[in-house]
């Protein structure tokens, strides 16, 4: 999907397991959806990646259990 790149967007992912889901607004459908992620589930640290020569800026990120 194209994002303006002027503009906030807000991102939702719900991961469960091998399985991921990004809603982008206020989207109730995903917009994508990862049905094999390849690795196994895990603890640890959670990366953000941009690209290379791209700047990335975040704003009220937060990582939470799903209930």
């Amino acid at each position: 999907m194209d994002l303006d790149a002027e503009w906030w967007a807000k991102m939702r992912w719900v991961v469960n397991g091998s399985r991921a889901r990004l809603h982008v607004g206020d989207a109730t459908a995903p917009t994508l959806i990862v049905n094999d992620l390849k690795l196994p589930p895990a603890s640890g640290a959670i990366g953000l990646w941009i690209g290379p020569g791209s700047k990335g800026y975040f704003k009220s990120l937060k990582v939470a259990l799903a209930r």
